[in-house]
């Protein structure tokens, strides 16, 4: 039986190599170029593989979720966000969620939408270490995930009605504070971190404030 003959003696040329042939290692790498909806929303459905590799704890480190103007894609982007922090949340350590006033939501929606994302702060709470929630579509209390967010050290809270802030003292690592609310609901039973450095209010109408903070 003769010999067989190579491709390229038969003028064929290899196989070009594909991303494929990367490891997971490399190809990691080349996920980490790309931006989060990209990722999660994209190279994450191509095949077991790719998201396994797409959601290794060193890429999911800082989630970012912008809500776009469609209110049903943003119920539908929150459910898909809360689904993959509830498997992978320990891994996150900065997370900025955020729903401006413009996403056409109805007032159901718009609390689906606050309790999807409440809901992601809750699950990721004990290893984050920066937050910043931007929701500008009516009023927001802090959950019940300040009680586990031990390592938290800064929080940027920017809503429209921002309703107490009492359970801000158990924040014991916090050290930056930034908030911002068009207006305020306050508590009388209302503390600050011993452990904060820097606070900034803005926007600020309410006539109470934590014992903490002078008046002018």
């Amino acid at each position: 039986m003769p010999p067989r003959r190579s491709r390229r003696a038969q003028g064929q040329h290899p196989a070009a190599a594909t991303i494929g042939w990367l490891g997971d290692d490399l190809l990691a790498k080349c996920f980490s170029l790309l931006g989060q909806a990209d990722l999660l929303s994209r190279a994450a459905l191509v095949c077991c593989r790719w998201h396994a590799v797409s959601t290794r704890p060193e890429l999911l480190q800082n989630v970012v979720f912008h809500a776009g103007r469609d209110g049903a894609a943003a119920v539908r982007a929150a459910q898909s966000l809360l689904r993959l922090l509830q498997q992978h949340g320990q891994a996150v350590r900065s997370l900025d969620l955020a729903l401006e006033e413009y996403v056409e939501l109805s007032a159901v929606g718009e609390m689906e939408v606050l309790s999807l994302l409440d809901g992601c702060v809750t699950v990721c709470a004990g290893s984050l270490e920066r937050l910043k929630l931007h929701l500008m579509t009516g009023s927001y209390m802090l959950g019940a995930w300040t009680a586990t967010a031990h390592r938290l050290e800064e929080l940027r809270l920017e809503v429209e009605i921002f309703t107490v802030w009492a359970t801000l003292e158990h924040l014991t690592s916090l050290r930056r504070l930034h908030l911002y609310a068009e207006r305020w609901q306050l508590g009388s039973a209302m503390a600050l971190p011993a452990s904060l450095t820097r606070l900034r209010i803005e926007e600020h109408k309410a006539e109470e404030m934590p014992a903490q903070v002078g008046h002018k």
